[in-house]
């Protein structure tokens, strides 16, 4: 049982992490793809 709690835990924050590294690298393909959006 623990096991399976703990393994629950791990994949969820590992696709945590992937969706954070994802949202970084579009914001940043973004900022740098149209640099006069951020002075907005």
């Amino acid at each position: 049982m623990l096991i399976l709690m703990l393994r629950e835990l791990q994949s969820r924050v590992i696709m945590n992490w992937f969706a954070v590294l994802v949202m970084e690298r579009m914001v940043l393909s973004v900022c740098f793809n149209n640099p006069f959006a951020l002075r907005r």
